[in-house]
């Protein structure tokens, strides 16, 4: 729903406005929604945030809001609904996560000082993919904004960043190349692209529902002589400019995207594996993600993501991340004392983003201060592991932002108040004046103290006072009965009953600055501390850098975590197109059983030996859990990971692809079996040498004949046309007979035992085919009644299902010619008897006899085969 269509008629809203009397606040917020009319506003009036007109309608229902009116005597009133200030982040976060823009106008000068109406105005705007607020924010999770723009040559560039940490990265597409993988590994929030490129994006499944904005590159950005990349990054900063200018300074020089090549994991198989969100749950619980996270900082936990859903695809690289989680996994006094550390550090690209954008509080940069602190200790302490290339190399940029440390050091309180306005702020000592100024407001009365026993040892009067009157302020006190000894330099302003009241140049100038010492101490401290926010953001690259070097540690020191608790081992990686496991496991299901509940098994695959391995068995004895389980053995190994086996040999894959359960695209218009096809077509497409495939149940969702005949056509296709390692899980029997005629196929099972008319899933991979489905069985187990089992079973003996199923189904025209059916031996010893007869040897009688019998055989026969359909077997 559009803001425009949330309007009823008898409210007033913007469009309708200008025929109006408005009153001049009004006016601010018809103002900014007109500069912003594709956001929500959020209108600040004292200590409330308010919306008006076609926002309140929208949002006070999505909010919880109550929806009232500004003018409710009007015949069309204003529609309105607010908040208190406070509520902001909570707000912002439940906005952003529907996919909404927000405008945040703010008072711009102090109500108190303002004359007339205060001014205020849009100070920033906070969009899916531009967001730093703290509580809009998920800490594991990135917010990429992805710019796209065209090239006259057909090159598309794209620019992606990461907004709250400053990461920028840029590259270049083949003009027509999807979207898709890009969108789906970086988990963008969010699209700007330019006019021309609506078309291309939308062909992309996964930029459906994403927020997009469309802007037209900027003169300078339009050049012949600009790169595609160069346009996509002018685009993204220009947007930036428009929507939060003050974040500008944080974004890093570009850095190139795909720097090291990565294993590509489509839409469909993220969803497939269950990489991120479990099919059930629709959320972490079930996912891989849940299984081996061992992260102990937020920034290690968003790095983790990345990997799973980008693994590394350079086998030095991914050999140099399994040397590291070698070496903390041998050393777990080293990697305890590591995950003690993360626990408790600062988010330090995030904290640098924030105190660039005046959002952070004093806590948040004290905290980034006491990780930077302990970062000397922490390099010595892990030098004992730091042998491993990789671990040398990170600790090794530890020290990038020393001097960030120094400053903070030097410059925040030790306990730093978390409201810049409570004071206690800024380290004393840091600043003269505002010592002088803290001293003067906190304790102003030790200083009139100290000048009253000045006083009295100069001018030889102890019983001089020094007092404040509510009246006249401060001033000096001496007895009528003395006042002949005072001198000149004290000047009497007040004469009492028994005292006369003097004042002098130094307490007049104390007195003035005590009535305006603590607004000039939050002037003073606020500007310091701007200051500091300030230099802090001037070096979020540098943060950013060993921001990226706690996140890695984190990761390994998780993944050696894993592997000591669940006794993961280390892969072996080669370049041969080949993986072995030995006693895998599904590193989900397994954490879902009871220790040692796990069936594990042994899987081999060889792009020159058997490179497509037909699994049978029926179901639930776990044919998608053993695809599954060598597929995230595979991206564990490629993402830096230990992986959950006895040993494994495993290739640099560049590619999974999968099919794996049933879905259908109903607003799409496309049925289980169109959305099965498309996306076999897609892997038929891609499949090549470096890639694993997963194929599970291909054709079930037509008609048996058509099925069978699709899976047997991909089942050669990937044999013959591609080098891909491939996993087919089938119920079609039909397809064992394969493995006789297609050299690198080879028939497995999962075996099961037959208890009776029960059987007991054993999850033991074994060679060859199964010699039955044992559906019938499984449906017992999936409590069918009695009665209809024992109808299934009385079918199924007199082979009456397949001729039920042909009368009741017209055929479908099949994609290939179907095989001619089998000869019936039957029939085959009537024709030989007939053709064996001899006639002239016959008596009459006899012939007669003999041609009555082949008759009434041959009429048996025909009554069996129109009972069975397809001839009796």
């Amino acid at each position: 729903m559009s803001l425009a269509d949330a309007a009823e008629p008898h409210w007033l809203v913007t469009a309708d406005c200008d025929s109006q009397q408005l009153t001049p606040v009004m006016r601010q917020v018809l103002e900014a929604k007109r500069a912003h009319p594709d956001a929500v506003v959020f209108f600040r009036l004292g200590d409330f945030y308010e919306l008006f007109f076609e926002d309140a309608l929208l949002i006070a229902p999505l909010l919880d809001m109550v929806l009232t009116s500004r003018n409710k005597k009007d015949a069309r009133p204003i529609p309105m609904c607010g908040f208190p200030h406070f509520g902001l982040d909570g707000h912002l976060e439940r906005l952003v996560a529907a996919g909404l823009r927000v405008a945040v106008v703010e008072q711009l000068e102090d109500p108190k000082r303002a004359r007339g109406i205060v001014k205020r105005g849009v100070t920033r705007v906070i969009t899916p993919g531009v967001v730093l607020e703290q509580q809009a924010l998920d800490g594991r999770t990135s917010y990429h904004l992805l710019a796209v723009a065209a090239h006259g040559r057909g090159e598309v560039g794209v620019a992606v960043a990461e907004v709250s940490t400053g990461a920028l990265q840029a590259g270049v597409l083949p003009h027509g190349a999807s979207l898709d993988a890009m969108l789906a590994r970086l988990e963008v929030r969010e699209l700007l692209l330019t006019p021309n490129l609506g078309g291309w994006v939308d062909q992309a499944p996964c930029a459906a529902g994403l927020p997009r904005t469309v802007r037209e590159l900027e003169p300078a950005a339009r050049g012949a002589s600009v790169a595609a990349a160069d346009r996509a990054v002018s685009l993204l900063r220009a947007y930036l400019a428009e929507v939060r200018p003050g974040v500008l300074g944080l974004l890093g020089a570009p850095q190139a995207l795909d720097a090291l090549p990565t294993l590509t994991l489509g839409a469909e198989t993220v969803a497939h594996l269950e990489l991120l969100r479990g099919n059930r749950s629709g959320g972490r619980e079930g996912t891989l993600l849940e299984a081996v996270d061992r992260t102990a900082s937020v920034a290690g936990g968003r790095l983790l993501r990345g990997l799973l859903l980008a693994p590394l695809a350079d086998r030095e690289a991914v050999q140099q991340r399994h040397e590291a989680v070698q070496a903390l996994l041998g050393d777990r006094e080293r990697r305890t004392a590591l995950r003690a550390f993360l626990r408790g550090a600062n988010d330090l690209a995030r904290t640098a983003g924030r105190a660039l954008a005046r959002l952070c509080v004093p806590r948040e940069l004290a905290a980034m201060r006491d990780t930077l602190l302990g970062l000397p200790a922490l390099r010595e302490a892990l030098a004992p592991v730091g042998t491993a290339p990789r671990l040398a190399a990170l600790l090794a940029m530890l020290d990038r932002a020393d001097g960030v440390a120094a400053e903070l050091a030097t410059t925040l309180a030790d306990e730093p108040r978390n409201q810049l306005a409570d004071g206690g702020v800024i380290r004393p000592g840091f600043d003269p004046e505002l010592d002088a100024l803290v001293s003067l407001a906190d304790d102003g009365e030790s200083w009139a103290m100290a000048y009253q026993e000045q006083l009295r040892e100069s001018l030889g009067l102890p019983a001089l006072k020094v007092r404040h009157n509510r009246m006249s302020g401060w001033g000096i006190e001496i007895s009528r009965t003395r006042a002949d000894a005072v001198p000149d330099s004290l000047r009497r302003v007040q004469t009492l009953k028994h005292v006369e009241r003097y004042v002098t140049p130094e307490l007049a100038d104390f007195d003035a600055r005590l009535q305006t010492a603590a607004a000039d101490r939050q002037a003073l401290e606020i500007r310091l501390w701007n200051a500091l926010c300030a230099s802090v953001g001037a070096q979020a690259e540098a943060l950013r850098q060993v921001g990226a070097a706690l996140a890695e540690l984190d990761v390994h020191a998780g993944f050696a975590e894993l592997a000591a608790q669940h006794a993961y081992v280390r892969p072996e990686l080669h370049d041969a197109e080949a993986l072995e496991l030995v006693a895998a496991r599904h590193p989900v299901v397994e954490q879902a059983l009871p220790h040692g509940g796990f069936v594990a098994n042994d899987v081999a695959l060889d792009a020159e030996g058997v490179r497509v391995l037909l699994l049978t068995g029926p179901n639930m004895a776990g044919k998608s859990t053993l695809m599954r389980q060598v597929a995230l053995c595979c991206v564990l190994a490629q993402a830096g990971g230990f992986v959950p086996a006895d040993a494994a040999r495993l290739p640099i894959l560049r590619r999974v692809l999968t099919r794996i359960g049933a879905s259908d695209d109903l607003a799409g218009g496309a049925s289980t079996f169109m959305v099965e096809m498309r996306e076999t077509a897609a892997i038929l497409r891609d499949a090549d040498a470096g890639t694993l495939v997963l194929l599970d149940e291909v054709g079930r969702g037509t008609s048996t004949e058509d099925g069978l005949a699709i899976a047997r056509a991909v089942v050669e296709h990937l044999h013959d046309r591609s080098r891909a390692l491939v996993l087919f899980a089938t119920h079609y029997h039909e397809l064992t007979a394969l493995e006789g005629s297609l050299e690198h196929l080879a028939n497995a099972h999962v075996t099961v035992r037959e208890v009776g008319d029960d059987v007991v899933f054993v999850h033991t991979l074994a060679p060859g085919p199964t010699s039955r489905s044992h559906g019938v069985s499984v449906a017992r187990l999936a409590g069918l009644p009695s009665r209809v089992l024992q109808r299934a079973r009385e079918l199924l003996e007199l082979g009456a299902v397949r001729a039920t199923s042909a009368a009741a189904t017209p055929r479908q025209l099949g994609l290939f010619t179907p095989p001619a059916p089998k000869p019936d031996p039957r029939r085959a010893a009537l024709l030989a008897e007939l053709a064996e007869l001899d006639v002239d040897a016959l008596s009459p009688r006899v012939a007669l006899e003999r041609l009555y019998a082949l008759r009434d055989a041959a009429r048996a026969l025909e009554r069996l085969e129109n009972w069975t359909g397809h001839g009796v077997e």
